[in-house]
């Protein structure tokens, strides 16, 4: 049961991974600096981190 429930935490944040890659190519493809889709790659280990 206690294994379930954690599971069932990472799903929000597994949702997230998706977009996150797909906005990291987008801003690669584009010439972004890497500290702004940083950011982003941050962020979601920053919820990653919260969701535990």
């Amino acid at each position: 049961m206690n294994k379930n429930l954690r599971l069932l935490n990472f799903i929000p944040l597994l949702m997230a991974v998706p977009s996150i890659i797909i906005g990291v190519i987008v801003m690669y493809v584009n010439k972004v600096p890497i500290a702004i889709f940083g950011q982003n790659i941050f962020c979601l280990v920053l919820a990653g981190i919260i969701s535990l």
